[in-house]
């Protein structure tokens, strides 16, 4: 096991207590002090993403493997943790295997992974970005059921940017093509950031314009008042 550059082994004789193997985890590099790292070198830099790549492929798990687990996958700057926990309680109160990952944890470190009581048989997993979403190890997933942004806040600012848009970007990072995304009410400079990989896409009902013969009709079921700025300003 590597620790800040040095390694420990411990022999099937002389195996770690809990105690010991928390210490150990908890020495570990975390998230945070990664993209510290990264943002010195280069903050475009996606080593971070090959490196989990090349671990789970070494671990026998290629990413066909992972992308045939459904996998709803959430970032944001508050509610990501508790948004995970009730989709995974949702989901499993209507019968699914569910997986669910988040970090850290609140009480014990055994929180931070739960596979319904079992082993590994799942129907859905739930999976919480641990900083951002471009750039965090958990945006290996190519192919998620869904995706979700929870509200954004300014956060983390040395490692995501010092506006809400620079956060955003990063949050917006985790939209793949075809995957529905979802996220809830945010404040313009976010919002107008999560739809641009959204522009050249489609969504009945919404921005849509049926052209006629003889009329072009603008369709938009805005709603609400940033929604009804928006559908004004198209």
């Amino acid at each position: 096991m590597a620790q800040n550059g040095t390694s420990k082994t411990f022999s099937s004789s002389t195996k770690p207590t809990y105690e010991e193997t928390i210490r150990a985890l908890n020495k570990l590099q975390s998230n945070s002090a990664y993209l510290r790292s990264v943002t010195k070198c280069n903050s475009q830099s996606r080593t971070t993403l090959e490196d989990t790549k090349k671990y789970l492929i070494r671990s026998g798990i290629s990413l066909n493997d992972l992308n045939r687990i459904p996998i709803i996958h959430v970032a944001g700057t508050k509610g990501k943790g508790s948004t995970c926990g009730f989709l995974e309680s949702i989901l499993r109160h209507h019968g699914f295997k569910t997986a669910l990952y988040t970090s850290p944890h609140l009480v014990t470190v055994r929180e931070r992974i739960r596979i319904n009581g079992k082993p590994i048989n799942i129907d859905v997993a739930i999976l919480e970005v641990g900083i951002g979403g471009e750039l965090d190890c958990t945006n290996i997933i190519e192919k998620p059921t869904c995706v979700g942004i929870t509200k954004l806040e300014l956060d983390h600012m040395q490692l995501l940017g010092n506006d809400l848009s620079s956060i955003a970007w990063q949050k917006a990072g985790i939209f793949k093509n075809h995957v529905p995304a979802f996220t809830v009410n945010q404040r313009q400079e976010a919002i107008d950031i999560l739809y641009k990989p959204l522009k050249n896409t489609q969504c009945p009902g919404r921005s849509q314009i049926i052209n006629g013969k003889y009329l072009d009709v603008y369709l938009d079921g805005a709603h609400t008042q940033e929604s009804m700025k928006n559908c004004v300003n198209w």
